[in-house]
């Protein structure tokens, strides 16, 4: 893990005290960058997990929040799940998952989505339950100070457009994902199978045949779309859309 202020680094490590190591040089799997947040106009700060964006946003607090999220995804999902390469949304008790590959647009038109109901999923990735099809948020498993934790809620709130570190599980409503798309004459339903691989396939290229099935019913269910690139607007309405 590595940041651009020292501060920040500071709070991560009294919110998980036993967790560090000192002088130990570990990859920067995890990078912060932070904005100013002393002048009149806030700006940005943002989580990056390697090159995929994790989250924009104008709150330390959040990014402290989405920092435990995002250590925590760096080990196995929870039992009875598989991590899908999505950002999961929610809105109205209903859960919609974003390929990783939209990330950086999402961060762009996340105000607006919040204005729509929408709450993000500050980490890498989301679980799905391998029985009901669920998506699964789970509280960070870390050991986390008590007091350092409800400091922090105390001076920055979960906002408005920030799911909270509980855990929990929702329907899934629907499913965007980056894939090329098919006419009716160029579909079968393994081409249209393979489209979606990239979504359960492991960073060293690894496919195991279940986590295919899974997108298989999630498919067969028609809560897939496929979408070969839009524009920041299109990807607006295709949330609104969303039942």
């Amino acid at each position: 893990m590595r940041s651009t202020d020292p501060a920040f680094d500071a709070s991560l490590r009294a919110l998980i005290p036993s967790h560090v190591v000192p002088g130990v040089e570990a990859p920067p799997n995890l990078s912060a960058t932070l904005g100013a947040d002393d002048g009149p106009v806030r700006d940005f700060h943002f989580l990056y997990r390697g090159a995929s964006s994790v989250v924009r946003t104008d709150s330390r607090g959040r990014l402290l929040r989405a920092t435990l999220a995002s250590l925590d995804a760096f080990a196995d999902p929870p039992p009875g799940t598989v991590r899908l390469h999505a950002r999961l949304l929610e809105r109205a008790g209903k859960a919609v998952l974003v390929d990783l590959m939209l990330g950086s647009q999402l961060d762009r038109v996340a105000r607006r989505l919040e204005r729509l109901g929408y709450r993000f999923a500050d980490t890498h990735g989301t679980a799905l339950d391998r029985t009901t099809l669920e998506a699964v948020r789970c509280a960070p498993r870390l050991e986390i100070d008590a007091d350092a934790l409800a400091a922090l809620a105390g001076e920055h709130p979960v906002g408005p457009g920030e799911l909270p570190l509980t855990s929990a599980s929702v329907p899934v409503t629907r499913v965007i994902v980056l894939a090329r798309v098919h006419d009716e004459t160029d579909r079968s339903a393994a081409r249209s199978l393979v489209a979606l691989a990239p979504l359960v396939t492991s960073l060293d290229g690894r496919l195991d045949a279940d986590d295919l099935e899974l997108l298989g019913r999630l498919d067969g269910q028609g809560l897939v779309t496929r979408t070969e690139g839009l524009d920041d607007r299109e990807l607006i309405e295709l949330l609104r859309a969303v039942p």
